[in-house]
């Protein structure tokens, strides 16, 4: 990619770009292609062509988790696998159902591949969560 100084000075001939993201940068190649005009200013395009290879990863995963038994007015940490995950992702996770007492608290990867989930318990006795399918959203930020 030329510096924004080359680029005004000699632009490109091609309407076309092609971006591309490696797959080490999180997971299938993403390919965004996009026809300019040539109305267009050859400075939006290389501003526009910037901010694509900038732009974050998102990735949902639907996971199978049974949490453990939380202890009365405590909280319990627990991790599950995601297929994926790295350091360094924000992690979303929602938890499809309503169980009585329990509040979901941070979520982080703990390790690649694994997120960790701290649950409480406000109430005075033991809650079991049901074993349920939850979302999980990873997104992960590019330098």
């Amino acid at each position: 990619m030329p510096s924004l100084a080359q680029a005004m000075s000699n632009p490109p001939s091609t309407d076309i770009l092609e971006y591309k993201r490696k797959p080490d940068e999180g997971g299938s190649p993403i390919d965004f292609v996009h026809e300019l005009t040539s109305q267009m200013n050859f400075i939006w395009r290389l501003w526009f062509s910037e901010l694509v290879l900038k732009m974050p990863l998102v990735k949902v995963y639907s996971v199978p988790f049974n949490p453990a038994a939380v202890g009365a007015q405590t909280t319990s940490e627990q991790t599950v696998p995601v297929t994926g995950v790295r350091s360094g992702d924000i992690i979303y996770v929602n938890k499809p159902s309503h169980t009585a007492g329990i509040v979901l608290g941070n979520a982080r990867v703990s390790a690649s591949d694994t997120v960790a989930i701290t649950f409480g318990n406000v109430t005075a006795a033991p809650v079991d969560p049901p074993e349920e399918i939850y979302t999980i959203i990873a997104i992960r930020t590019v330098a």
